[in-house]
């Protein structure tokens, strides 16, 4: 004989709302109370763009981490003269993580211009020389990028407990290297 069906229903903890931490109903369940249907979109468009804030935050708690050494803590604690240059205030942890992502963004738009040039290329729409230029320039800002984060993190000391977060830095600056000399090899 098989066992009875296990009905579960759906509830989700609302995490950036004004009332952080109250449990809310299935969307079904709202559509049937009384709510109008502008209130069921304002709350779909916030529950949408809640992942995008979610992401923000988790980003800036990662450069706090990172800014204000908390690793450092962190048994076996080390105590080091280094510690004098942490910085435990948000708003400088917001604009550091706003900095870099801004400077990602621009990257990744010329990344991907310099892609559609050289397809353009490949189908004889635009000139090779032009792709390469903006090849060049993507790859640079991409090296750049990595040796800000590179130094950035060099000098909060990230090397002592985030070892791997160098390395992916390094790795980085390298494939930005790597890719340079491959776009500037001359054609045979």
């Amino acid at each position: 004989m098989a066992p009875p069906p296990i009905v579960i229903k759906v509830w989700r903890l609302n995490v950036l709302s004004s009332t952080d931490g109250d449990i809310e109903n299935d969307p079904a369940d709202l559509a049937s109370s009384d709510q109008s249907r502008a209130a069921l979109g304002a709350r779909a468009l916030a529950r949408h763009n809640r992942p995008h804030a979610v992401a923000f935050r988790n980003g800036v708690f990662s450069i706090g981490l990172l800014m204000g050494m908390q690793l450092f803590d962190q048994e076996p604690a080390i105590r080091t003269p280094l510690l004098s240059r942490r910085v435990k205030n948000a708003l400088w942890h917001r604009a550091v993580f706003s900095f870099v992502l801004v400077i990602e963004v621009a990257v990744m738009l010329l990344l991907a211009w310099a892609a559609v040039m050289s397809i353009g290329t490949l189908f004889g729409v635009s000139g090779g020389g032009a792709a390469i230029v903006w090849a060049n320039l993507a790859l640079a800002a991409f090296i750049a990028l990595g040796l800000i984060m590179l130094l950035g993190g060099a000098w909060f000391a990230y090397y002592i407990r985030q070892e791997t977060m160098q390395i992916t830095h390094f790795i980085l600056i390298g494939l930005g290297v790597a890719g340079t000399l491959l776009v500037n090899m001359p054609a045979q």
